[in-house]
């Protein structure tokens, strides 16, 4: 079991990315997200390890206070063979302080923070469908494309389990 420290949009937000995936899954593209499962509530991780543990347990509350907002303005793919299909956030002074401090304050016994979820090379996100084969993907983006601009900002951070999106630590 791995965890991730995620931060969870507002209602306007998830309303809007269940609409595209809606969309995408009345095309048969839903792949292997379901707007119903709490795994796949919409979200950006800051970071995922094995185990999180911050040794400043104030941090993600001081970050969800200042209500970061966020823009997605781009439908994206990840190289390799997990179809993840998601929109991208755009990188902003803020977004990229609380992501520092965050790992900042990351203890090592949960192993450290998984490669492409380090400073320097983080791709904020939020996942769409995963699971899709590469037609199937070029179709996705294609009946997505193009969309509005999503605006949203973050209501609340957690850590979660990643198989089962379900909250390993109460709402930080």
């Amino acid at each position: 079991m791995a965890q991730a420290l995620v931060m969870f949009l507002d209602a306007a937000a998830n309303v809007a990315i269940d609409e595209l995936r809606d969309q995408l899954a009345h095309h048969g593209l839903a792949g292997k997200a379901t707007s119903t499962s709490p795994r796949h509530r919409p979200h950006i991780s800051l970071a995922v390890a094995e185990a999180i543990t911050l040794s400043d347990s104030s941090l993600t509350r001081r970050i969800a206070r200042q209500r970061l907002d966020l823009r997605m303005e781009l439908v994206g793919a990840f190289a390799g063979p997990q179809g993840i299909l998601f929109l991208g956030v755009t990188v902003t002074q803020p977004l990229l302080e609380a992501h520092a401090a965050v790992h900042s304050s990351m203890t090592a016994d949960g192993g450290g923070p998984w490669g492409h979820f380090r400073p320097g090379v983080w791709v904020p996100h939020c996942t769409l469908v995963s699971g899709l084969g590469g037609h199937a993907l070029g179709k996705a983006v294609s009946l997505l494309h193009p969309f509005p601009e999503l605006a949203a900002h973050v209501s609340t951070i957690e850590i979660v389990d990643t198989q089962t999106g379900a909250a390993v630590a109460p709402s930080l």
